[in-house]
C-alpha cells in the first residue's frame, strides 16, 4: 500500500473525529478549565485597572480612607486570581483522588 492508496481525509471529518474521541469525554474539564482562564484574564484586568487609581489616589493626591481600601482592592483581586491560576481539573490519568475533584476556587470539573 503506498501514500497514493490510502483515502485523503477531509479537514471536517478530521475535526469530527477530534471532537468525539479525545473533546467530548472531557469537555466538563475543558469547560472548566476556559471559565479558570476567563477569570484569570478578567482578574488581571480588574488588577490593572484598579493600580492607576491607587497611584492618584494614595500617592499624587492622597485621600482620606484610601490608605486602607484600595491595598485591600488590590490584595482581594490578586488573591482571587491566585486561585483561579491555580484552578485545574483532576489528571485523567486515573491517578486523581476524590479530593482534587474540585479546585481552590471551589468548582467541580467533573
Amino acid at each position: 500500500m503506498t501514500a497514493q492508496d490510502t483515502p485523503e481525509l477531509s479537514n471536517r471529518v478530521i475535526a469530527a473525529r477530534i471532537w468525539r474521541e479525545y473533546l467530548q469525554p472531557r469537555r466538563n474539564r475543558l469547560v472548566a478549565a476556559l471559565l479558570c482562564a476567563v477569570a484569570v484574564a478578567g482578574l488581571s484586568a480588574a488588577l490593572a485597572y484598579v493600580l492607576k487609581p491607587a497611584v492618584d489616589h494614595l500617592i499624587s493626591d492622597p485621600q482620606p480612607g484610601a490608605l486602607w481600601r484600595i491595598p485591600l482592592l488590590i490584595a482581594l483581586i490578586a488573591v482571587s486570581r491566585g486561585s483561579s491560576r491555580s484552578c485545574r481539573p483532576p489528571r485523567s490519568t486515573g491517578l486523581a483522588t476524590a479530593s482534587s475533584a474540585t479546585c481552590s476556587c471551589g468548582c467541580s470539573p467533573s
